[in-house]
């Protein structure tokens, strides 16, 4: 990939367009991790695929807290990284002695962060903040109870201040759109179930984390003045005057083990010739296109 953002800089040298280049790669994840690389090395991309919002970390963060206040004694212990998520404000000296000196105490995470008291005690400079997270937590807790799953996500993102700490930070259409998309599925639940609880949300999106599933945003991106960065399948009718494919070999353009085929007895067969043979003419088409 290092080599390929030197092409793709050298070519800007010459006055070529982004808009011009493109990057091919055989799956969605491997454009992921294109994006990101050529972003380190300082050049703009369009991603034109989507991604799987249940593996951004934004995403993950509110999973922790909504599986704390599906059951907070059991998942006390969520806590000690709530509490380090950025957004909150807390100081990362006042979050690590809150959960050092909770650690030493007879209190659960729930309880010692909830006490000003305590917290003063344990050398915290800004108490109010650390229980001011706790009060909101908890009123989330019983809000869960009376609202739609869509409506209680929405009402969190905002009295969290997540939406104004993320709108600040680098890469912020990406975490918008992450969670634009888990909104929209609590949407899509509550139209099928009204009485959907949070519970059942998170069951739902559990099973997104299966193998084969994902929870997909958008096939979007900014575009213009961008190098664009697309699977191979996603690239059919489109023309740029520079593409580029990285990974090209065997086991990921061909050659790949196809899952879910029962294998035969050894020495039954030389292989299982038909299969294989439609796998690889369908690799040539994509290839081709």
């Amino acid at each position: 990939l290092a080599v390929i953002a030197e092409e793709i800089k050298a070519l800007f040298k010459e006055g070529v367009s982004p808009s011009d280049v493109a990057v091919l790669v055989r799956y969605n994840r491997d454009a992921v991790v294109v994006a990101e690389a050529l972003r380190k090395f300082g050049i703009t991309s369009s991603l034109a695929a989507g991604e799987n919002a249940l593996e951004q970390q934004s995403v993950q963060q509110w999973l922790s807290i909504w599986r704390y206040l599906l059951n907070p004694y059991q998942n006390d212990y969520v806590l000690a990284d709530v509490i380090q998520y950025n957004w909150w404000g807390i100081e990362a000296l006042d979050g690590l002695k809150a959960i050092h000196a909770a650690s030493r105490s007879r209190s659960t995470l729930t309880q010692f962060f909830s006490d000003e008291e305590k917290l003063k005690k344990a050398g915290v400079a800004d108490v109010k903040r650390i229980v001011g997270v706790m009060n909101k937590i908890a009123s989330w807790r019983k809000l869960a109870a009376n609202t739609t799953v869509a409506n209680f996500i929405t009402v969190m993102l905002e009295e969290s201040g997540w939406l104004d700490f993320v709108q600040e930070q680098e890469g912020a259409l990406d975490d918008l759109e992450y969670m634009r998309t888990v909104l929209q599925q609590a949407k899509e639940l509550a139209l099928a179930n009204p009485t959907a609880t949070l519970e059942h949300f998170v069951d739902l999106l559990d099973l997104h984390v299966l193998p084969d599933v994902s929870l997909t945003t958008s096939q979007y991106r900014l575009g213009k003045g961008a190098v664009t960065v697309m699977t191979a399948h996603k690239s059919k009718g489109q023309e740029f005057d520079y593409v580029f494919i990285p990974q090209f070999v065997d086991g990921t353009w061909g050659g790949g083990r196809t899952p879910g085929r029962l294998p035969l007895p050894e020495g039954l067969v030389r292989g299982d010739l038909v299969a294989d043979g439609e796998a690889l003419e369908d690799e040539r088409r994509l290839f081709y296109v």
